[in-house]
């Protein structure tokens, strides 16, 4: 993480902050619009269909009335809803960065290049699922992907997926596109499994039928969720892991890759 500061240390400022934000603006329950987020605490929204990127922030000047600088977020027109809410809030999380530095005792003067956008993406998920109503939420429908998108319907089941692994204890989360493997990470340290046939084969039913698995294995289960549409189907495979796992590399090494 930054200098010295800890992995704990940075998470739970980040969480802090999105409490924060979101408890100054009124916002008590899930799911939280981003860019009503963003406009209550000050900063415009515009739509700009000829940008490239998914969103950019940028602090627009007066210079004709002399007014001060505004931050605005220039979003893209993305059909997509949790895009949309995944961008406006990360771009909050690039105008709240300096804060979080602050918060940490880093100054936001001195940084390394690419800092306010890890902390972007780092806050993007936590103000789309506050922690301890995404914690809540899921011991209250047994981490159902399902259900956990309905109740959090402004992020995608990919970013419900990854923040489990920051607030569920010792699973795998693989994410496969057509049938690659495009993302798989776990919270605990140590050699990634490889799938056991049963749940090799209980993907590929999945991939073909779109209709859900669960496979238990004792007191653990692995829940298969296909997220299809007409021209491209993603499957979320969750596996609960045992806690005794061989170390081969720090779990701060996989936090600070999620992007």
């Amino acid at each position: 993480m930054f200098c010295d500061l800890t992995w704990e240390e940075y998470s739970d400022a980040l969480d802090r902050l999105a409490d924060e934000v979101l408890a100054c603006v009124g916002v008590d329950q899930p799911p939280v619009d981003a860019q009503a987020v963003a406009r209550a605490i000050g900063i415009t929204v515009s739509t700009d269909a000829g940008q490239t990127q998914r969103a950019r922030y940028a602090r627009l000047r007066d210079y004709r009335n002399r007014r001060p600088s505004r931050p605005t977020i220039f979003l893209q027109a993305d059909p997509r809803c949790e895009r949309r809410h995944w961008a406006v809030a990360h771009e909050i999380g690039e105008h709240k960065a300096a804060e979080l530095f602050k918060r940490v005792g880093l100054d936001p003067l001195v940084m390394p290049d690419g800092a306010r956008e890890t902390v972007a993406n780092h806050f993007s998920s936590r103000l789309l699922l506050p922690v301890d109503w995404f914690r809540a939420a899921g011991r209250d429908v047994d981490w159902d992907l399902s259900r956990l998108k309905a109740i959090f319907e402004t992020a995608s089941h990919e970013l419900i997926a990854r923040r489990m692994l920051e607030v569920r204890s010792s699973i795998l989360v693989r994410i496969y596109d057509n049938g690659q493997v495009g993302f798989r990470r776990s919270n605990l340290p140590g050699q990634l499994p490889d799938p056991p046939p049963v749940e090799t084969e209980a993907l590929a039913r999945v991939h073909r039928t779109g209709r859900p698995e669960t496979i238990t294995d004792g007191p653990r289960r692995t829940d298969i969720w296909p997220i299809h549409e007409p021209t491209w189907r993603r499957e979320i495979v969750i596996r609960e892991l045992p806690d005794a796992v061989e170390l081969d590399y720090e779990v701060d090494e996989y936090f600070q890759s999620i992007d």
